[in-house]
């Protein structure tokens, strides 16, 4: 059996985020040592709980000062991000960690408007704007080059 630690980054009061950021960090640290298999972080913006912008940014900070556990996003919200920006930062993020990146991606929750409207995508889109940015992240991954018409 496999053990893995997953984050949604809620945050009550009284406690702070810098807080809740510093607890992960320990737990994770703690994990490695424990052997668990992945640490999995969630995407969001703009909640009053919910509060990771960029799961792959801490991911970084998790690869260096861990050893050995997975690092995952749960997930990176597909539609707020240029393809080939999505793919190499998680490329980068990968040779950082030794290898140890896991790149979980969806579309985000429908009843969540106020994510998808700042970043300018109208929430009928969400679902093809996902679908085309996993065929360009499939081809980025598999063969190195993408050619998409989208």
């Amino acid at each position: 059996m496999r053990f893995s630690l997953f984050y949604n980054f809620d945050v009550l009061p009284p406690k702070q985020l810098t807080e809740l950021y510093r607890d992960v960090e320990a737990q994770a640290i703690a994990a490695d040592k424990l052997g668990f298999d992945a640490i999995w972080l969630a995407e969001h913006h703009f909640a009053l709980y919910d509060r990771l912008p960029s799961p792959l940014l801490f991911l970084a900070r998790l690869s260096a000062i861990t050893q050995q556990i997975r690092l995952g996003s749960a997930i990176v919200k597909a539609p707020y991000y240029h393809p080939l920006r999505l793919a190499e930062d998680t490329a980068l993020l990968d040779v950082l960690s030794r290898g140890r990146v896991r790149l979980g991606v969806g579309s985000g929750a429908k009843n969540k408007p106020q994510e998808f409207v700042p970043f300018g995508v109208a929430l009928e889109e969400k679902s093809a704007r996902t679908c085309e940015i996993i065929a360009i992240l499939h081809q980025a991954f598999v063969s190195g080059w993408v050619n998409f018409e989208g």
